[in-house]
């Protein structure tokens, strides 16, 4: 069975045993975007202390576009303002306008196999609680 059968067959998707691309390939081509990805972040935080990033946001397709990432960034960057911290997301295309949207700016891009991951920082904005 390929990926693209177990894809139609039970609606999820998934990564493994993808036709044409061997598990040893994969864990190569991951680890070349894991690489990446770790160059990226210490090239635009390594120098800071002080910084909050977030690793992981995702919500259900079935709740999105409903305000509720909006309200998780709320809370992140409240969190971050109240403890004086910079912020810093990698974000997938789709998410560049809601982090933007919190003062998040680009400040660099690393094209994976799924796309381009921006890296996005967010300034201190300290504010009295």
């Amino acid at each position: 069975m390929t990926c693209f059968e177990k894809r139609q067959m039970t609606g999820k998707e998934t990564t493994l045993n993808e036709p044409g691309v061997s598990p040893d390939t994969r864990s190569g081509q991951d680890l070349n975007v894991s690489t990446a990805l770790k160059n990226e972040r210490h090239r635009a935080v390594g120098h800071l202390h002080n910084v909050c990033r977030t690793t992981i946001m995702s919500i259900s397709p079935e709740y999105q576009r409903q305000g509720l990432g909006s309200i998780l960034m709320q809370h992140i960057c409240e969190n971050m303002d109240r403890h004086d911290r910079y912020g810093y997301v990698l974000s997938s295309p789709a998410g560049v306008r809601l982090y933007s949207k919190f003062g998040f700016e680009a400040v660099g891009q690393v094209d994976t196999p799924h796309g381009p991951t921006t890296s996005m920082m967010r300034s201190r904005q300290a504010r009295a609680f």
